[in-house]
């Protein structure tokens, strides 16, 4: 009889809730050993048990050390990692006059630096399994927006660093896809100044599906990029 196959294992950054938190959820259903990571511990141990997750690992995407050890962990309790989601952001929507250096080095450090860092230090475990990168983009990724340019910046930022790694890793075995969602009702919404009709928004269990769907294909088929919207047009 052939030898059983390993569990696959994902790893979801901003895994504590909205689209992290759903896609954690759906891929434990779907037979993955997940783990979750997020900057508040409380938050994500809670949202582990909710989706069934097996390990929350508190950090910061900022702060080098932390993400070694993420990494680490995952290593020594996992031995593999076939699937990375870099699903953490900050944003915050404001004119560029009025936009700060703490308001650009936390959008950037995150969405984009953090995602390069803790991509960067997965590679080795995701090539070796021939895994897949999900990037959680946003449409601001693909199109510029009003009192948006720190955020947009940071988006822009990730997808061309994703698409140049899909170039680099051709033959190799390893998956980038991008997923561009849009106004998708979320807690990063509750930050958010002005007035926004959460009820059009998609559902992070949408873009969680279709995520799933996404990473289900065959390993020679690639789904590059991915835009979702909420059906009655963009907010």
């Amino acid at each position: 009889m052939p030898a059983p196959q390993p569990q696959p294992t994902a790893l979801i950054t901003g895994g504590s809730a909205g689209i992290g938190l759903a896609l954690a959820a759906g891929l434990v259903e779907d037979g993955y050993r997940v783990a979750i990571l997020g900057r508040d511990a409380a938050r994500l141990e809670a949202a582990a048990k909710r989706a069934q997750a097996n390990l929350a690992l508190p950090a910061d995407l900022r702060d080098p050390a932390a993400v070694d050890a993420a990494i680490a962990r995952i290593d020594k309790d996992f031995g593999r990692l076939d699937i990375l989601v870099n699903n953490a952001g900050q944003g915050r929507f404001l004119p560029l006059a009025e936009t700060s250096e703490a308001d650009w080095e936390a959008m950037i450090g995150t969405n984009l630096t953090g995602a390069w860092r803790i991509t960067k230090r997965a590679l080795p475990l995701l090539l070796a399994s021939r895994g897949a990168l999900l990037n959680i983009i946003s449409v601001a990724g693909r199109q510029g927006f009003a009192n948006n340019s720190a955020y947009c910046a940071s988006k822009f930022g990730l997808r061309g660093l994703a698409e140049a790694l899909r170039e680099e890793l051709r033959g190799q075995g390893l998956r980038v896809i991008n997923l561009y969602p849009g106004a998708t009702d979320t807690p990063f919404w509750d930050t958010v100044s002005g007035t926004w009709d959460r009820s059009r928004m998609l559902r992070a269990a949408d873009v969680a599906q279709a995520a799933r769907a996404a990473l289900k294909l065959p390993p020679g088929a690639l789904i590059e990029d991915l835009v979702i919207g909420p059906a009655g047009g963009a907010l």
